[in-house]
């Protein structure tokens, strides 16, 4: 419909005046919903809430995109000692350099305000993905609980944030006590010194999961999904690299900080969750065993074709990949690092 609507205006309107009145239309359209949104805050923000304090300590799933890590966010939706953040966590610009300014107003974060707008989160993929999960979220609740706590240290700002947030998340089935954590995903932040630094000064008590993709699969997964990274195969491939290499090193480093394997974790499913519950000390429930968003069914991530359940076609996607494009030396390079992080594991965790 937005395409016969865009092609008739054309049409009428010729394609110079169409381009330079559209931003205009659409910069009016923004500041009119801003307008609108500070006129309600005023009158909003007085307005006494009770809510559920949310001071877990952070659980962060954090590597490369198109590693697995929206995944294994999902397979810990609906866990019922865990408090799931269900969209990427991002608070700086980039979301993964911890050690920018932090936003902690969700309206000021153009997804958040795009889902709530809508009433609807569906997850941007490459892969046709036309399944929406409702999303009922008070922007103005978010802020006026967030506002109305006493913040002093880092943390407490990032208490009041997911405290305002998942108080605000008003068809959240999941809100109450005895949670463990609050788990979200970032990615790339485990490539980031400072932000590792700024998360354990945060959260002392925290932990982090990284994953480690095949680096021919990552790379037909990461190339199917952004035409970025077909640029240039090398350069893409030494992102995977920087990004492997940090997951090794801080695993080996910080017993808070678990590393594992995609290939291993998407063939046994069961056993892999297993492991990471004893590894976090939760609970084994079935709900693990199936990617959710707010305990609803949803479709995978994929690069490829968007699945419900667990996409085993994920496993191998390294024959998609033209390897005489690729630096020989680069591609063995990669493959020993593939094979030093399943050593690793091995090495940090056995077969527990």
């Amino acid at each position: 419909m937005k395409k016969f609507i865009k092609k008739v205006l054309i049409n009428v309107l010729g394609i110079r005046f169409f381009n330079l009145i559209i931003p205009l239309v659409s910069s009016t359209e923004h500041n009119i919903k801003k307008f609108s949104y500070s006129l309600n805050y005023t009158f909003f923000k007085d307005k006494n809430h009770d809510y559920i304090k949310v001071n877990q300590p952070l659980l962060l799933i954090t590597q490369v995109q198109r590693s697995g890590g929206t995944l294994i966010s999902q397979l810990l939706d609906n866990h019922r000692e865990l408090h799931a953040f269900p969209s990427e966590l991002i608070l700086t610009n980039p979301k993964w350099d911890w050690s920018k300014k932090k936003n902690f107003i969700s309206y000021r974060s153009r997804e958040m305000r795009e889902y709530s707008e809508l009433g609807f989160y569906i997850k941007r993929s490459k892969a046709n993905n036309d399944l929406a999960n409702k999303f009922d979220f008070d922007l103005l609740k978010q802020r006026s609980i967030y506002e109305s706590i006493s913040k002093k240290t880092e943390r407490d700002y990032f208490n009041a944030y997911f405290t305002s947030f998942f108080n605000s998340f008003d068809n959240y089935i999941n809100n109450g006590k005895n949670k463990k954590f609050i788990s979200a995903f970032t990615p790339r932040a485990i490539m980031y010194d400072k932000t590792i630094s700024n998360f354990f000064s945060i959260y002392p008590d925290g932990h982090i999961v990284t994953v480690v993709r095949n680096p021919l699969s990552w790379l037909a997964s990461a190339t199917k999904h952004d035409k970025k990274y077909k640029k240039d195969l090398n350069a893409s491939i030494s992102i995977w690299k920087k990004s492997t290499k940090a997951s090794i090193t801080n695993a080996i480093s910080n017993q808070n900080i678990t590393l594992i394997i995609f290939e291993d974790f998407l063939e046994d499913i069961e056993l892999g969750v297993l492991k990471l519950c004893k590894r976090l000390n939760l609970s084994f429930e079935k709900s693990l065993l199936t990617p959710t968003f707010n305990g609803n069914p949803v479709l995978s991530d994929s690069s490829f074709k968007a699945s419900k359940g667990i996409d085993k076609s994920a496993l191998d996607r390294s024959k998609l990949i033209d390897m005489s494009k690729i630096d020989t030396v680069l591609i063995e390079e990669v493959n020993a690092l593939y094979e030093e992080a399943q050593q690793v594991v091995k090495k940090l965790y056995g077969d527990n």
